[in-house]
Protein backbone atom coordinates (compact mmCIF):
# COMPACT_ATOMS: atom_id res chain seq x y z
CA UNK A 1 0.00 0.00 0.00
CA UNK A 2 2.75 2.58 0.65
CA UNK A 3 4.55 1.77 -2.86
CA UNK A 4 0.77 2.83 -4.13
CA UNK A 5 0.49 5.59 -2.36
CA UNK A 6 3.69 7.20 -3.19
CA UNK A 7 3.35 6.14 -7.11
CA UNK A 8 0.49 8.70 -6.60
CA UNK A 9 2.35 11.13 -4.79
CA UNK A 10 5.31 11.15 -7.56
CA UNK A 11 2.36 11.61 -10.07
CA UNK A 12 0.81 14.46 -8.46
CA UNK A 13 4.44 16.08 -7.96
CA UNK A 14 5.07 15.42 -11.57
CA UNK A 15 2.06 17.53 -12.62
CA UNK A 16 2.69 20.52 -9.96
CA UNK A 17 6.26 20.42 -10.56
CA UNK A 18 5.61 20.60 -14.93
CA UNK A 19 3.11 23.50 -14.59
CA UNK A 20 5.60 25.62 -12.18
CA UNK A 21 8.71 25.15 -14.35
CA UNK A 22 6.43 26.57 -17.36
CA UNK A 23 5.42 29.28 -15.44
CA UNK A 24 8.51 30.15 -13.19
CA UNK A 25 10.09 30.39 -16.77
CA UNK A 26 7.13 32.25 -18.78
CA UNK A 27 7.72 34.90 -15.10
CA UNK A 28 11.85 34.94 -15.85
CA UNK A 29 11.08 35.87 -19.61
CA UNK A 30 8.79 38.51 -19.00
CA UNK A 31 11.07 39.91 -16.34
CA UNK A 32 13.94 39.81 -18.57
CA UNK A 33 12.13 42.10 -20.96
CA UNK A 34 13.38 45.54 -21.09
CA UNK A 35 9.73 47.29 -20.53
CA UNK A 36 7.96 49.40 -17.79
CA UNK A 37 7.14 47.68 -14.43
CA UNK A 38 3.41 48.02 -15.20
CA UNK A 39 3.57 46.08 -18.41
CA UNK A 40 5.59 43.79 -16.63
CA UNK A 41 2.60 43.21 -13.90
CA UNK A 42 -0.21 42.72 -16.69
CA UNK A 43 1.80 40.35 -18.76
CA UNK A 44 2.20 38.08 -15.60
CA UNK A 45 -1.23 38.48 -14.23
CA UNK A 46 -1.94 37.74 -18.57
CA UNK A 47 0.55 34.63 -18.13
CA UNK A 48 -1.16 33.35 -15.02
CA UNK A 49 -4.71 33.04 -16.53
CA UNK A 50 -3.32 31.95 -19.71
CA UNK A 51 -1.08 29.55 -17.42
CA UNK A 52 -4.54 28.03 -16.04
CA UNK A 53 -6.47 28.08 -19.37
CA UNK A 54 -3.80 25.62 -20.61
CA UNK A 55 -3.58 23.21 -17.65
CA UNK A 56 -7.48 23.43 -16.86
CA UNK A 57 -9.40 23.71 -19.86
CA UNK A 58 -7.40 22.62 -22.48
CA UNK A 59 -6.71 18.85 -21.51
CA UNK A 60 -10.52 18.88 -20.88
CA UNK A 61 -10.58 19.35 -24.98
CA UNK A 62 -8.77 16.45 -25.39
CA UNK A 63 -10.49 14.07 -23.12
CA UNK A 64 -13.79 15.06 -23.98
CA UNK A 65 -15.58 11.53 -23.40
CA UNK A 66 -14.94 12.28 -19.43
CA UNK A 67 -13.67 9.04 -18.47
CA UNK A 68 -9.83 10.38 -18.52
CA UNK A 69 -8.91 13.12 -16.25
CA UNK A 70 -5.52 14.77 -16.16
CA UNK A 71 -4.29 14.87 -12.97
CA UNK A 72 -3.37 18.59 -13.19
CA UNK A 73 -7.41 19.29 -13.06
CA UNK A 74 -8.43 16.42 -10.41
CA UNK A 75 -5.58 15.38 -8.20
CA UNK A 76 -7.33 17.60 -4.95
CA UNK A 77 -10.73 15.82 -5.71
CA UNK A 78 -10.04 12.53 -6.08
CA UNK A 79 -7.98 12.79 -3.00
CA UNK A 80 -10.91 13.76 -0.79
CA UNK A 81 -12.98 10.36 0.28
CA UNK A 82 -10.86 7.31 -1.54
CA UNK A 83 -10.20 3.85 -0.87
CA UNK A 84 -7.43 1.60 -3.05
CA UNK A 85 -9.16 -1.49 -4.39
CA UNK A 86 -7.42 -4.56 -5.28
CA UNK A 87 -8.18 -7.16 -7.58
CA UNK A 88 -6.14 -10.22 -7.60
CA UNK A 89 -5.48 -10.13 -11.64
CA UNK A 90 -5.75 -6.63 -12.40
CA UNK A 91 -4.18 -5.02 -10.01
CA UNK A 92 -4.98 -1.49 -7.88
CA UNK A 93 -7.61 1.00 -8.05
CA UNK A 94 -9.13 3.91 -6.62
CA UNK A 95 -12.57 4.39 -5.36
CA UNK A 96 -13.42 7.66 -4.59
CA UNK A 97 -16.63 8.19 -2.97
CA UNK A 98 -18.97 10.88 -4.01
CA UNK A 99 -20.94 13.12 -1.49
CA UNK A 100 -24.53 12.16 -3.86
CA UNK A 101 -23.46 8.55 -2.75
CA UNK A 102 -21.81 7.49 -6.22
CA UNK A 103 -18.94 5.57 -6.51
CA UNK A 104 -16.37 6.10 -8.96
CA UNK A 105 -13.40 3.51 -10.03
CA UNK A 106 -10.67 4.96 -11.28
CA UNK A 107 -7.47 3.23 -12.89
CA UNK A 108 -4.17 4.95 -12.11
CA UNK A 109 -2.15 5.85 -14.97
CA UNK A 110 0.64 8.64 -15.70
CA UNK A 111 -0.31 11.74 -14.80
CA UNK A 112 -4.09 10.85 -15.26
CA UNK A 113 -6.81 8.69 -14.07
CA UNK A 114 -9.15 6.71 -15.76
CA UNK A 115 -12.89 6.24 -15.24
CA UNK A 116 -13.43 2.88 -15.21
CA UNK A 117 -16.98 2.46 -13.89
CA UNK A 118 -19.55 4.52 -11.96
CA UNK A 119 -22.14 3.21 -9.40
CA UNK A 120 -24.54 4.54 -6.88
CA UNK A 121 -23.96 3.02 -3.15
CA UNK A 122 -26.85 4.61 -1.95
CA UNK A 123 -29.75 1.94 -1.03
CA UNK A 124 -27.53 -1.02 0.34
CA UNK A 125 -28.00 -0.40 3.92
CA UNK A 126 -24.95 0.22 6.47
CA UNK A 127 -21.78 -1.48 7.98
CA UNK A 128 -21.01 -4.51 6.68
CA UNK A 129 -23.95 -5.01 4.64
CA UNK A 130 -22.90 -1.78 2.65
CA UNK A 131 -19.58 -3.26 2.46
CA UNK A 132 -20.23 -6.46 1.43
CA UNK A 133 -22.41 -5.13 -1.65
CA UNK A 134 -20.47 -2.43 -2.78
CA UNK A 135 -17.34 -5.12 -2.61
CA UNK A 136 -19.49 -7.35 -4.47
CA UNK A 137 -20.27 -4.82 -7.65
CA UNK A 138 -17.42 -3.64 -7.76
CA UNK A 139 -15.75 -7.20 -8.17
CA UNK A 140 -18.26 -8.23 -10.64
CA UNK A 141 -17.72 -4.91 -12.75
CA UNK A 142 -14.01 -5.46 -12.76
CA UNK A 143 -14.00 -9.47 -13.28
CA UNK A 144 -16.17 -8.44 -16.55
CA UNK A 145 -13.22 -6.30 -17.35
CA UNK A 146 -10.68 -8.91 -16.97
CA UNK A 147 -12.90 -11.66 -18.70
CA UNK A 148 -13.35 -8.88 -21.93
CA UNK A 149 -9.41 -8.05 -21.71
CA UNK A 150 -8.87 -12.17 -21.86
CA UNK A 151 -11.27 -12.40 -24.72
CA UNK A 152 -9.38 -9.79 -26.72
CA UNK A 153 -5.70 -11.44 -26.20
CA UNK A 154 -7.77 -14.83 -27.13
CA UNK A 155 -8.65 -13.03 -30.15
CA UNK A 156 -5.26 -10.83 -30.97
CA UNK A 157 -3.64 -14.71 -30.82
CA UNK A 158 -6.15 -16.46 -33.17
CA UNK A 159 -5.19 -13.48 -35.81
CA UNK A 160 -1.66 -13.75 -35.00
CA UNK A 161 -1.17 -17.46 -35.71
CA UNK A 162 -3.64 -17.05 -38.76
CA UNK A 163 -1.47 -14.16 -39.99
CA UNK A 164 1.40 -16.48 -39.14
CA UNK A 165 0.79 -19.63 -41.41
CA UNK A 166 -0.15 -17.49 -44.16
CA UNK A 167 3.09 -16.03 -43.47
CA UNK A 168 5.02 -19.29 -44.25
CA UNK A 169 2.67 -20.10 -47.47
CA UNK A 170 5.07 -19.82 -50.89
CA UNK A 171 2.64 -17.44 -52.71
CA UNK A 172 1.87 -19.63 -56.02
CA UNK A 173 -1.80 -20.20 -56.70
CA UNK A 174 -1.18 -23.38 -58.67
CA UNK A 175 1.13 -26.21 -59.34
CA UNK A 176 1.39 -24.79 -62.53
CA UNK A 177 3.00 -21.68 -61.18
CA UNK A 178 5.39 -22.99 -58.63
CA UNK A 179 6.69 -24.89 -60.84
CA UNK A 180 7.47 -21.96 -62.99
CA UNK A 181 8.67 -20.41 -60.11
CA UNK A 182 11.00 -22.99 -59.18
CA UNK A 183 12.30 -23.33 -63.20
CA UNK A 184 13.37 -19.39 -63.25
CA UNK A 185 14.86 -19.50 -59.47
CA UNK A 186 17.63 -22.39 -61.10
CA UNK A 187 18.14 -20.50 -64.17
CA UNK A 188 18.98 -17.88 -62.36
Amino acid sequence: MFLLKLKRLVFISLGILLILSIISTAVFLVCMMPIPLYAKILMLILLTALGLAIFMIVPMLFFSDGKITPFIISFVHIFEDMKWICHSDLGYFIASFERNGDIIIYKQGFLHVKEIFTFNGNGYGEGDALTKAVADIIKSNLDSIYRERIRKENEYKEHRKKVDSLKKWDGYLDIQGRRDGKIKDLLK
